[in-house]
């Protein structure tokens, strides 16, 4: 979520009119003696003041604003700062209540509403370019990824597959507009949009098709990395030289040395 995060706040922000932040912020604010709390993404803007930004597939009312006013208090008493709220809403909404006023204080979020937007056409247009071999841009595809949120035909999980399976396509377009890393970025939100929206047996239809992806085979490498230095390590523990671990495991003697080299540092 942290790399989504960075992702949504650097490529997504100025393309839906808003600064790019200079930082990412934290999302967990502890309450010891009641709770934690989560907000889906914090940003460092320039003025010092933090953008809090939440995701929303229906309009929860006074009871939704009084969470997000909670939020806003413990994050500016924690860590002195004044927060502005954000609340993306998807595109089955269409009038959220975005302001309540309770004794001699009113409280307002400022909502960005997706459903004004239509994603089958931003759709049809990215594969309208990849099935006559435009060269894609990063700029061609940053409202694709967004399309998860605005107004269509198709369920979030059927759009959120067909971003995915679109961006893996695109790999083939690779320029200098469009580069690997900007693929990952994209793809990376789009996950963390499945995450906030779909039910579990939606997000794990998802994961098939992103295991495909170029985010899916790095956090397969991490995954595989991680494994590896758990195994040389334990078996260094058991005093196991590098050449009996190559032996044992088929571990690549460099991947050995190299894992052997940071602990000993």
């Amino acid at each position: 979520m942290k790399y989504a995060g960075q992702s949504f706040g650097k490529e997504l922000l100025p393309f839906i009119g808003l600064a790019e932040p200079i930082s990412v912020a934290p999302t967990e604010i502890i309450e010891l003696e009641i709770r934690q709390m989560y907000e889906d993404f914090n940003y460092v803007m320039q003025d010092g003041s933090w953008s809090h930004f939440e995701f929303q597939s229906r309009d929860g009312g006074v009871e939704d604003l009084k969470r997000f006013r909670q939020y806003e208090v413990n994050v500016s008493s924690t860590y002195g700062v004044a927060v502005t709220t954000y609340v993306v809403y998807t595109g089955n909404v269409r009038n959220p209540m975005t302001s309540f006023t309770e004794g001699v204080n009113t409280y307002r979020i400022i909502p960005i509403l997706m459903g004004e937007k239509d994603g089958d056409q931003i759709i049809a247009g990215v594969q309208e370019k990849l099935n006559e071999g435009v060269p894609l841009t990063k700029q061609n595809l940053l409202p694709l990824v967004l399309t998860p949120l605005m107004s269509g035909t198709g369920s979030i999980e059927e759009r959120i597959k067909t971003i995915l399976t679109l961006l893996k396509e695109s790999e083939k377009n690779v320029n200098e507009k469009l580069s690997i890393e900007n693929i990952k970025k994209l793809e990376s939100i789009v996950y963390a949009f499945a995450n906030k929206f779909l039910n579990p047996t939606e997000l794990g239809n998802v994961e098939e098709v992103l295991k495909m992806s170029l985010l899916g085979q790095m956090i397969f490498e991490d995954g595989m990395e991680t494994g590896m230095v758990k195994i040389v390590t334990t078996m260094l523990k058991k005093n196991k030289t590098a050449e009996e671990i190559h032996k044992d495991t088929d571990i690549p003697m460099k991947q050995i040395v190299k894992i052997k080299k940071s602990l000993e540092s």
